[in-house]
């Protein structure tokens, strides 16, 4: 589907598109990262960064085998630029520049190769690149291309060699749209394979400063620019957008409460910090006003399952003689180890909850259920209570706290976790406090 369109001319605002994007289905980093290679092919330099750029980047933070195929250099681009310099060696520089940044100190970097085709010529080059691309594509490998409907000649070609290579040699394909965004409306284009890929803000980040290399298509010496600030809104969204291809989408996102999904999660997070609980004012006051609400008492022992990088940990080990945290994911529990080298009476440990912690852990007279209870189902979580009620001792207190904002994570909302814990516990809730953008729930364990 060619479009006849021009990058100059005033297109589709990122506005426009913001319903569409928030109402599709999202794409969890566990199904991302479920292939053993990641190939990412792009026509022209700066397709990889715009279309897949979080993808790559929190691929290279997992430690994941991330193959960049630059198609052609992109000397063709109808850009401005010094007389006599050579455009597509700028955009191959442009390119090697992009792909450190967003890499950035991950140990894994992507291995980067150029094919060195016509620019303007791929639709004429299909026969060649499928050629060249099959050897990299197995079973195993997640393909991701642009969108063969792009309504850019080159984009189409590589799109649908892309998509032969991946029905032939059956491999997962997403597929990146990048002039759509331009050219489109939501109400023109099919809706019903999209998927979104969450970016935590250090992904966001990494993604547009690999953007901002690509100087020749941003701010070239003369005239306007392809990349411009306009057009580059659509790129600098908190999700990436693809076109997906198998069910292999939702076999990879159904359990949400499990160790693996966690660990993908803070493994392709470069600062393995999902949620940035250590940089958003929004949780450091949150977590601040927890401890507050606490804070009329001195506790023994308190147990804090789904611990994360221990920015809460931190505050509790101020008003508990110990405190036992634990979480699913080891790079969770080595980053709130090495965050928190020197927190006298603190244990981090990686355990599932509500397994552990057992009996020989004795009773607590604090249990702190923040920001876990929305993983599990319903019933699943009633059974956690129930595990809470026996692990707390007379007197002791189970305090509940959520986030009431809406993630396609979460099995439930922040609402109906606490309507599940209050109607699971035998005692009546002694505190309820609405905050903002969160719920706390204070329950205490008569004598």
């Amino acid at each position: 589907m060619t479009v006849v369109f021009r990058s100059e001319e005033s297109g589709t605002s990122a506005r426009a598109w913001d319903r569409l994007v928030s109402d599709v289905v999202s794409l969890t980093w566990f199904a991302a990262l479920d292939s053993t290679s990641i190939l990412v092919v792009a026509p022209h330099p700066d397709d990889e960064t715009l279309g897949a750029g979080g993808l790559i980047a929190g691929a290279c933070a997992a430690g994941h085998d991330v193959v960049i195929v630059s198609c052609t250099d992109g000397e063709a681009a109808a850009v401005a630029h010094d007389n006599g310099a050579d455009l597509g060696s700028t955009r191959r520089t442009e390119l090697d520049h992009a792909l450190s940044r967003l890499s950035g100190t991950s140990a894994t970097r992507p291995r980067l190769l150029r094919l060195g085709l016509a620019d303007g010529e791929l639709s004429h080059e299909r026969d060649r690149l499928t050629t060249m691309l099959r050897p990299l594509v197995d079973s195993t490998t997640l393909v991701v291309g642009p969108w063969a409907e792009d309504g850019h000649p080159d984009h189409e070609a590589v799109g649908s060699v892309c998509r032969r290579l991946a029905d032939e040699l059956g491999a997962p394909l997403l597929e990146y749209p990048i002039w759509m965004w331009h050219w489109g409306t939501p109400e023109a284009v099919p809706t019903e394979h999209l998927v979104r890929l969450p970016l935590p803000p250090s992904l966001v980040a990494a993604k547009l400063d690999g953007v901002e290399a690509y100087e020749s298509q941003r701010r070239p010496p003369v005239g306007a620019p392809i990349l411009s600030d306009e057009f580059i809104q659509h790129f600098g969204r908190d999700t990436e957008v693809f076109i997906a291809s198998g069910t292999w989408l939702h076999e990879g996102s159904r359990d949400r409460s499990s160790a693996s999904f966690f660990e993908r999660m803070y493994a392709s997070t470069p600062t393995r910090d999902p949620w940035e609980f250590a940089t958003s004012p929004t949780e450091q006051d949150r977590f601040d006003d927890l401890v507050s609400l606490l804070s009329g008492r001195r506790y023994e022992s308190c147990c804090e399952p789904g611990c994360s990088t221990g920015e809460l940990t931190r505050r509790l080990a101020s008003i508990a003689g110990s405190v036992h945290a634990m979480d699913l994911s080891p790079t969770a529990i080595g980053e709130a180890r090495r965050r928190n080298p020197d927190l006298a009476g603190v244990t981090f440990r990686v355990a599932s909850f509500p397994d552990a912690p057992g009996r020989d852990d004795g009773q607590f007279d604090l249990v702190v259920l923040s920001e876990i209870g929305y993983y599990f189902q319903p019933d699943d979580l009633r059974r956690a209570v129930l595990r809470i009620v026996d692990l707390l001792e007379p007197g002791g207190v189970l305090v509940a706290s959520h986030w009431t904002g809406r993630s396609d994570d979460h099995v439930m909302t922040g609402a109906r976790t606490h309507q599940v814990i209050a109607e699971s516990m035998p005692w009546n809730r002694d505190e309820h406090h609405e905050r903002p953008a969160s719920i706390v729930d204070i329950w205490t364990r008569p004598r």
